[in-house]
């Protein structure tokens, strides 16, 4: 994850860096590359997808691995719960 921070936060500065170079070439020439402007922010927006991607499909194998987890505890200690919640409902009477 830790790569995942610092390619997203040089995204936003090249992000930054271009569209304040493209105001500049703007300022100073009245026109811009289109084609240009729209390659390299598909392909920054491209990157800040792939890694939505990536986050959201290891989040969901962390989940599913903690519901197995989960699951498997619950089974394994069926008995201990139930007796731990009687002993809890005759203390309440």
């Amino acid at each position: 994850m830790k790569f995942m921070n610092a390619a997203l936060i040089a995204v936003f500065i090249i992000f930054l860096a271009f569209n304040g170079a493209m105001i500049y070439i703007y300022c100073a020439y009245a026109s811009v590359p289109d084609t240009l402007i729209v390659s390299v922010n598909s392909a920054l927006l491209g990157e800040g997808g792939f890694c939505a991607l990536i986050k959201h499909a290891n989040e969901r194998t962390q989940q599913r691995r903690w519901e197995l987890e989960d699951r498997k505890y619950s089974e394994t200690h069926k008995n201990l719960i139930k007796t731990n919640d009687e002993n809890f409902l005759n203390d309440e009477m």
